[in-house]
């Protein structure tokens, strides 16, 4: 395989976390949406037909599916069956205010909101195929884009809380006066830093047990350690809520890569991270109570609100949804207009009611099909001798992800959501995701003449 086909994953990764922080970015995400819709272009004129495995056919049938779903929700339907799901009767009443006939209308409440979310999942769509499809792409320089897009993120965070003012943000709408780095939210800055201390540690571990000279193997310690210094500071700087409760399990399990593969009992696995986590959170719950500032005790209880007005919608859309993106639409109805506030409420703060709002039982469906999905791979993968150290890494990302989006929305950004396409499609199939050293690779071996 060439140079430049194994560099194009890499380079659409970096592009997507550096230019996909947040929705804000029109014009950039617009540019990644349309290099994505040619790479699925690309992947399905494409003859290369690589041997899936069990697991990659499975995520492939799940994308598929959720794709179809925001499709169908798009399609205009009679005014004798729309109007009999959930949550129409306040559109039926307007038409009849206004003295109109019925028109025929999509599942959707806001067809131009789910079809502006349906266009955001093109690049981590795009990313599923350039790895599982096309095979363009090698993982270490997967990671090393990912490294890289964090440290210029971590940089811009450094700069941000020493500027003064809206000086080296992104974004006109941003989380003024945290490190936010490339997005425009630091929580989801706080994702990136998660998602790349697995990596980084299973990217070290690799290059240490492939360099036999001990100059070799101090060089990547110190590059390592270098990084790794990187992306403490950037924690330091984010102080995200968030960061401060996964962080613990992240790094407990990263710090679980350095023991060859098979070697880890998955029953002492779990109750270390378990501990850690409830160790993590009882911290946050003394800071609440104890030490916490009024912003932050703000954020915390507005996060409360939303989650009640939200679930409390679930009774009227949660059967057939209200549609994908529909949620800055749908949730002024919920809210009590004598107490309404200036705050503008965008999403749910939490991926998975959210998505129950949106999509309803169909969605919840296929949301619990994805978590067994990565459930059956993460316990495969790490109770397998043969196991990548990338599918590894790729697991204690994509859980963070997981465990982040109960409190924030970071797949709603295009960098974070390429971010979970690639660890999932690392995990789909990690035998074939192993990078083989090629000729170019290996060093020539000096031979004695006698």
């Amino acid at each position: 395989m060439s140079v430049v086909r194994q560099a194009i994953a890499p380079l659409y990764f970096f592009a997507c976390i550096a230019l996909g922080g947040s929705a804000q970015g029109i014009s950039s995400n617009l540019f990644l949406q349309l290099t994505g819709l040619i790479i699925l272009s690309w992947a399905w004129l494409s003859r290369t037909t690589p041997r899936d495995s069990r697991a990659a056919r499975s995520l492939g049938w799940i994308v598929a599916l959720a794709v179809l779903l925001a499709l169908l929700q798009l399609i205009p339907l009679p005014p004798a069956i729309w109007t009999h799901f959930p949550g129409r009767q306040f559109a039926v009443d307007g038409y009849r205010l206004l003295g109109q006939p019925l028109p025929w209308m999509p599942l959707s409440l806001s067809p131009t909101d789910t079809i502006a979310t349906a266009m955001a999942l093109l690049p981590p769509l795009a990313m599923l195929a350039l790895i599982l499809k096309l095979g363009a792409y090698r993982d270490d320089w997967l990671v090393y884009a990912l490294l890289f897009a964090t440290g210029i993120s971590v940089a811009f965070g450094f700069l941000q809380i020493r500027g003064d003012g809206m000086n080296h943000y992104f974004y006109p709408y941003s989380s003024w006066g945290t490190a936010a780095g490339l997005f425009a939210n630091g929580n989801h800055q706080a994702t990136l830093l998660l998602v790349s201390i697995p990596f980084l540690v299973a990217l070290a571990a690799r290059r240490w047990r492939q360099e036999p000279k001990p100059n070799d193997r101090l060089l990547t310690a110190i590059v390592a350690g270098g990084m790794a210094v990187v992306v403490a500071a950037g924690v330091a700087m984010n102080q995200s809520f968030a960061l401060l409760i996964i962080g613990a399990p992240v790094i407990g399990a990263a710090a679980l890569q350095l023991i060859p593969a098979g070697r880890v009992r998955l029953g002492r696995l779990a109750a270390m991270l378990g501990l850690l986590f409830l160790g993590a959170t009882a911290a946050l719950a003394i800071m609440l109570f104890a030490g916490m500032s009024t912003s932050n005790q703000t954020s915390v209880t507005i996060r409360a609100d939303i989650w009640a007005h939200s679930s409390r919608a679930l009774a009227d859309y949660g059967v057939t949804g209200a549609g994908i993106g529909t949620f800055p639409t749908l949730y002024p109805l919920t809210e009590d207009p004598a107490v309404v506030e200036r705050t503008y409420t965008n999403h749910a703060h939490n991926d998975y009611i959210e998505l129950a709002l949106e999509a309803g039982i169909p969605g919840v469906v296929l949301m619990f099909a994805f978590l067994a999905w990565w459930g059956r791979r993460a316990f495969a993968i790490w109770r397998s001798p043969d196991a990548a150290e990338m599918a590894r890494a790729a697991c204690i990302a994509s859980a963070a992800i997981l465990l982040h989006s109960l409190v924030d929305y970071p797949l709603r950004t295009a960098a974070i959501a390429t971010c979970m396409a690639v660890a999932v499609a690392l995990m789909a199939d990690p035998a074939r995701h192993r990078h083989k050293a090629s000729r170019a690779d290996i060093r020539p071996t000096r031979h004695l003449s006698l």
